[in-house]
């Protein structure tokens, strides 16, 4: 998701940013779902893979002739299970790859109000304003004029 390399807008061709914006935001927003979807099967098999462990430790204790483990007990055996913390980082992993995505969302909905906010600029004539060079100079020595009265030069 090399996505910050389309989030720099170039003010002077607003016509083009607001052609590919909705084709950037649908490249990455598109991703969202698939990403949650994810994440949501990687969670159902980490509690798939709690719950045969639950299974399996009360079972094997049962077997042993021992009473029922405790719930602390059986919980810590499941934390500790190797395939269960791969499970876990799996899940966590693709937690984070959705969570990135909504926010690449969200940045592409913000560049969108940027873009906006850029055309009410330049409607309002905003970029016209800039100086000429003969204006800098002018300004600048009626500045040090005003600078050389209150020396009182």
């Amino acid at each position: 998701m090399d996505y910050k390399k389309y989030l720099k807008i170039d003010k002077d061709n607003l016509d083009e940013e607001c052609i590919n914006q909705p084709v950037l935001y649908d490249e990455y927003a598109s991703q969202v779902p698939d990403l949650i979807h994810e994440m949501e099967i990687c969670k159902i098999e980490m509690e798939e893979l709690r719950a045969d462990l639950y299974k399996q430790n009360v079972i094997n204790a049962l077997e042993q002739g021992e009473k029922k483990p405790t719930e602390k007990a059986i919980e810590n055996q499941i934390i500790l299970d190797k395939s269960f913390q791969t499970a876990q980082d799996d899940y966590y992993e693709a937690k984070k790859k959705a969570e990135k995505g909504k926010i690449i969302r969200e940045t592409f909905m913000q560049r969108k109000e940027m873009i906006r906010g850029l055309i009410e600029l330049h409607n309002s004539t905003y970029f016209c304003r800039a100086e000429t060079k003969t204006d800098k100079s002018v300004k600048e020595s009626y500045d040090n004029k005003k600078l050389k009265r209150r020396r009182g030069q």
